[in-house]
């Protein structure tokens, strides 16, 4: 049985981040290695809603890391974070201040040395858990990057052979 440190993995690029975050169903955790602090938020697409460019995004409130989650605000266009009013966090509080500076550091491409992100083994569009290697370093899994790179007609980052095999296994 694989340790949780093996399923989960660090996202070291702000477009492997950002593949992922925006995949439809990510569980991202952002850490503070100075400050050793962490925060774990879901960023999910609205099921209403498929294709268009809105995330709603939630923050780790309890426990139950599955269940405990409380809505922030809302991601327009992958670029812009606002905070929704129907949130019971605080607009000044640490979850909305910090989604909102990991947007813009997103928007720049230039994150932040002293912050990692973090990814637990799940792919960032369906949800599934990872197992090929190179979807647990992307965070997706190759079907669904094989799906993202097809409709934004780029290949995905560092799916290479693996992707390609899916796709046409899955077109014949």
């Amino acid at each position: 049985m694989k340790s949780i440190k093996e399923l989960r993995h660090q996202l070291n690029t702000p477009e492997a981040i950002q593949a992922f975050l925006f995949g439809g169903k990510a569980f991202v955790t952002l850490l503070n290695t100075e400050k050793n602090t962490r925060l774990t938020f879901k960023v999910n697409q609205p099921k209403k809603l498929k294709g268009s460019n809105m995330h709603f995004v939630s923050v780790m409130k309890g426990a139950d890391n599955e269940q405990s989650y409380t809505f922030v605000g809302t991601i327009f266009d992958e670029k812009s974070f606002k905070h929704s009013r129907k949130s019971m966090e605080s607009q000044d509080g640490v979850a909305s201040k910090t989604i909102n500076a990991f947007m813009n550091m997103l928007n720049t491409k230039q994150i932040h040395s002293k912050l990692e992100v973090w990814h637990e083994g799940r792919c960032g569009c369906c949800g599934r858990k990872l197992t090929v290697p190179e979807s647990i370093v992307t965070g997706l899994g190759p079907l669904c990057a094989a799906r993202k790179a097809k409709a934004t007609d780029s290949k995905p980052a560092k799916q290479g052979i693996v992707a390609k095999k899916e796709l046409n296994n899955n077109t014949q």
